[in-house]
């Protein structure tokens, strides 16, 4: 285990001067990941954000990812990234990124807020994360970590790309590029893509993944692969061998064309997913015409469910007159959710989980693929 140096007095001192022009004001926020200080440009006035790694989480390998961190920052510049202006570490080995200061909340804090969002409000959310992702797989680089708590909307209606900290230098990323070694998965389980998960061979694809997910969130406030109370192998199984919820009994204004879109960017083989970035977003706003169904008659489909088990209560009954075994209500429940895959139930209700069923939107760094895991990749393979 990598020995983590003993705490400071302060992470960042207030008033500290980087780079000889930025000026620490005040700490902003502090998570286990990270720390956020706000601070000036001297040079310019300009506010800035100032992030670093907590001194608990600066082990030598973390250290690396953080300085990758602000390498690819930098790299990349487009409307829909949030800008890196510089970075460095400090004399006591702290490692800093200065960018620009958002003024907003997370897409993340919008869901919870909303609880869903709309598919007109949704495709251009998602097109301009795909615009960002496109000019990061220009420059060789792929994200690796689209989730909801990664795109800030900003007060101003800007939508932005954050947090290149599980990025990817790939030279080139055109599709069948190798990203990773086996052995090594990185990622937040339930949006990384199976061959994140199996430490396969990724490429750009994986972000067509990631985009999938992110899609299926913005839409249904729930996400594709939730994890409940359970490990995180058995989220990563999930991911592997099973189908996200079908989204149209999540949404009540529904366009079919949505659900097929996600399908296919959550397809388990890379090759079946979209091609390209490009691809997934001329797809993505053909749905703004794409037509919707016809709104459920959920009143009809109520009777007929009380119908069904008033039927089941009386073959219960009759049963029950002849003196043989009766099926319960319960049972008959059973099998119509079977295909559920134990996760689901036949009203499609997840609105009701609190916060405790979900997993923290954390890192997860797995050095070894589980091989309970593992041992359903060809299965998964063979879909």
């Amino acid at each position: 285990m990598e020995e983590v140096p003993p705490a400071p007095e302060t992470e960042l001192a207030i008033g500290a001067l980087l780079l000889d022009r930025y000026r620490v004001e005040r700490q902003l926020a502090e998570g286990g990941m990270s720390m956020l200080y706000a601070g000036v440009d001297e040079q310019t006035g300009q506010r800035v954000a100032i992030k670093v790694l907590p001194h608990q989480m600066r082990t030598e390998r973390l250290a690396a990812r953080f300085e990758r961190e602000v390498r690819m920052a930098m790299q990349v510049r487009h409307p829909n990234l949030v800008v890196t202006y510089g970075g460095g570490v400090l004399e006591g080995g702290t490692p800093f990124l200065v960018m620009e200061l958002l003024e907003g909340e997370t897409l993340f804090e919008v869901i919870q807020r909303e609880g869903w969002i709309s598919i007109e409000r949704g495709v251009p959310i998602l097109a301009a994360v795909l615009d960002a992702v496109e000019a990061a797989h220009a420059r060789g680089i792929i994200h690796r970590d689209l989730k909801p708590s990664n795109v800030f909307m900003t007060s101003d209606g800007q939508v932005k790309l954050i947090d290149f900290g599980l990025s990817k230098d790939l030279g080139s990323v055109s599709a069948g590029t190798v990203l990773t070694g086996p052995g090594e998965a990185l990622g937040t389980p339930s949006y990384m893509a199976p061959e994140q998960i199996l430490a396969d061979e990724v490429d750009a694809r994986t972000d067509i993944w990631g985009a999938g997910t992110l899609f299926y969130e913005i839409l249904t406030g729930i996400r594709a692969f939730p994890r409940l109370k359970g490990t995180v192998q058995d989220t990563f199984a999930r991911v592997l061998e099973s189908e996200p919820f079908a989204m149209r009994r999540l949404i009540e204004d529904w366009k079919p064309a949505a659900e097929a879109f996600v399908a296919r960017a959550l397809k388990k083989k890379k090759e079946e997913r979209f091609a390209s970035v490009a691809e997934m977003r001329a797809a993505l706003l053909a749905l703004l015409d794409a037509p919707y169904d016809p709104k459920p008659d959920w009143e009809a489909i109520e009777r007929e469910e009380a119908e069904l088990r008033a039927e089941i209560e009386a073959e219960r009954a009759a049963r029950r007159a002849r003196g043989e075994p009766s099926r319960s209500v319960e049972d008959a429940d059973d099998e119509r959710d079977e295909d559920d895959d134990g996760w689901g139930d036949s009203s499609g209700s997840y609105r009701g989980w609190d916060d405790e069923t979900l997993d923290s939107d954390v890192d997860t760094a797995v050095d070894e693929v589980p091989e309970e895991v593992r041992s359903g990749v060809e299965k998964s393979r063979d879909r």
